[in-house]
């Protein structure tokens, strides 16, 4: 009677060992799913800031470049003035290839909170007029590619030209 009895025991306890290793496993088995998708989720978050960082950079870059060039019209260096254009041409097209489909999806967002200093011509009355203007990433980079291939498609000579007539080209509209 004794040895059944601890028998009984010991089925019931490994009955009890038995299911509380299946409940253990289970819940390694969410855990572990769980946790990797959260990793997905921060890889992937880790992956959108750095497409945002890397925008922001050659943005910048392009920027830089545009201001170079007034620079180098100013030395009236048609070679250096080509550099530029050429480096410019780079980033434009990097910007417009691989950025543009990355932020499209966000054209129908609103606004930044942040207002961009907009300068714009006045075709009719030949001036230009500075206002802020709240535009969305995409919005901005569109007018930035606009006014980018406007400045590519201005020829050294016509810098050359405006230095040499007196007019200070870091004052156009394109590059401020």
């Amino acid at each position: 009677n004794m040895v059944h009895s601890f028998t009984k025991k010991c089925k019931m306890y490994s009955k009890l060992y038995f299911v509380m290793f299946l409940l253990g496993c289970t819940f390694y088995t969410i855990i572990a799913t769980f946790g990797f998708m959260n990793l997905n989720h921060v890889n992937s978050t880790i992956k959108y800031i750095e497409e945002l960082e890397d925008i922001n950079f050659n943005l910048h870059k392009f920027l830089r470049y545009s201001r170079e060039l007034a620079i180098r019209a100013m030395t009236l260096d048609s070679d250096a003035i080509e550099k530029e254009e050429n480096n410019m041409d780079s980033i434009l097209n990097l910007l417009q290839e691989k950025y543009i489909p990355i932020i499209k999806k966000y054209s129908s967002q609103g606004s930044s909170d942040f207002p961009v200093i907009y300068y714009d011509k006045d075709y009719f009355k030949g001036v230009i007029k500075s206002r802020f203007d709240h535009l969305n990433g995409f919005d901005l980079m569109k007018i930035v590619i606009v006014w980018g291939r406007e400045l590519l498609n201005t020829p050294s000579e016509e810098w050359i030209r405006r230095v040499k007539d007196g007019e200070n080209v870091l004052l156009d509209y394109r590059i401020r």
